[in-house]
């Protein structure tokens, strides 16, 4: 995996709320990847994670993704509803 294809998913993961951010840890562990531990959080290596984990990083890191835009397509299609049925957004209830 090229150096800026390694970047992005580090910064995906960085983004991602801790509980994302625990399951890759769990992703790693499991994967045998040298995880370094400290008090501020986990360090990795992420050059000297095999292919085929790295590959499960990226494909949970698009899962994440498309769920969260699920999600949000979700509570709009629910405002719309909530305005059309009821008259009132969501601030207002």
């Amino acid at each position: 995996m090229s150096l800026e294809s390694l970047e992005r998913v580090r910064n995906e993961i960085e983004r991602f709320p801790a509980v994302h951010q625990q399951q890759v840890h769990a992703l790693l562990c499991e994967g045998k990847a040298d995880v370094q531990e400290t008090t501020q959080g986990a360090l990795v290596n992420l050059g000297a994670v095999s292919e085929e984990l790295l590959a499960k990083i990226v494909k949970y890191a698009e899962y994440v993704k498309k769920q969260e835009a699920n999600m949000a397509e979700d509570e709009q299609t629910k405002d719309e509803l909530r305005e059309s049925y009821f008259g009132t957004t969501a601030e207002q209830t």
